[in-house]
């Protein structure tokens, strides 16, 4: 068996139903964390320990994107959807015309307030500051200390259409995401380099609801996109207390079929009537293990057609007319690893 290394960070795909919305291909860690807790049962003389009860499973996720996304931020408080549009700052480098300004830039129907009615230009002059009303587009500073004819810098909040608002509630819950990470698998011979993958599945992400944004003088601004997996309900299975996760490796370079030395078709030998169909359970023996082959990779054939015949990749099974046939199966592209069974089609 080949040594295989899991490297470096993965790429991590964010669905809410089928809707894809995000894909992280600049991260600076996907890690996973499964803890669980244990109870000690003791007793007898001594107290000595007889068992122990685990219980309290976690699966932890912890992912970083370098980048700063804004929807990733708003996923973590419950919100998938923005607005077109919203208030930003402009500035205009404006010479007045004795003491009056004209803004340039932007019309007088996009002018905005920060957060009443009035609309101004914002203006330091001399180590002050001047909130000035505008008058449509005009402004005037002849009642301030600022000269007649002076050059300034303008500033202004107004509408941006262009812009795209994300909105932070105050009573949210994060989103629930559909997850899926890949990470590369590296091989140890020289110049291998990946031989595979393991995609990790998450059905049910919680997320924390946690973000830091720190904006310091000399860093970036990374976006977190951690939580826990919640479990996930086996449909159908009466026992089965659900999951977290799905690991699947994938090797480059390697078959379904390789390492597998027989097949086994389930319940051997069978019997049918005329006219009934049934479909063949082919299991793979890999050593000590076994698994159920999807037909479409096996090739079935009837050795007496006039009594059952059998689809090639179907593997279904139709009894035509009373008698005896061997149904064969073998590994479609390794086709020396065969199986045969005996049906006995009755009236």
């Amino acid at each position: 068996m080949p040594k295989k290394y899991l490297v470096g960070v993965g790429v991590v795909r964010g669905f809410v139903d089928d809707r894809l919305l995000f894909v992280g291909k600049t991260l600076i860690d996907t890690s996973m964390e499964i803890s669980t807790s244990s109870t000690e049962i003791r007793g007898g003389q001594g107290n000595s320990l007889l068992a122990e009860y685990f219980h309290d499973s976690a699966l932890n996720i912890t992912i970083t994107e370098a980048q700063f996304l804004l929807p990733v931020l708003a996923l973590n408080v419950g919100v998938t959807q923005s607005t077109m549009g919203g208030k930003i700052f402009g500035s205009e480098e404006i010479t007045l015309t004795g003491s009056s300004g004209t803004l340039t830039k932007v019309n007088a129907a996009q002018i905005a307030s920060v957060s009443g009615a009035a609309k101004n230009v914002y203006i330091e002059y001399d180590g002050e500051y001047y909130s000035i009303p505008l008058t449509g587009n005009t402004f005037s500073v002849a009642s301030t200390p600022i000269p007649a004819n002076s050059t300034l810098c303008v500033a202004y909040l107004y509408n941006n259409a262009n812009s795209e608002t994300y909105i932070i509630p105050a009573n949210y819950v994060p989103s629930r995401l559909h997850l899926y990470i890949t990470v590369k698998l590296s091989g140890d011979s020289a110049g291998e380099g990946f031989i595979g993958e393991e995609t990790i599945e998450i059905p049910i992400f919680q997320l924390s609801g946690s973000q830091t944004i720190s904006m310091t003088a000399d860093g970036v601004a990374n976006t977190s996109l951690s939580g826990k997996a919640i479990t996930f309900d086996d449909a159908g299975a009466c026992e089965s207390s659900g999951h977290y996760a799905k690991i699947t490796e994938t090797l480059y370079n390697k078959n379904w079929y390789d390492g597998v030395n027989a097949l086994a078709i389930s319940g051997g030998d069978f019997e049918m009537k005329v006219g009934e169909n049934a479909t063949m359970k082919v299991y793979a023996i890999k050593g000590n293990n076994s698994f159920l082959v999807d037909n479409s990779q096996l090739t079935f054939e009837s050795s007496d057609s006039q009594y059952a015949s059998v689809g090639a990749n179907t593997g279904i099974v139709s009894a035509d007319s009373a008698g005896d046939t061997l149904i064969t199966a073998y590994i479609t592209e390794k086709p020396t690893i065969e199986v045969s069974a005996t049906l006995t089609v009755s009236d």
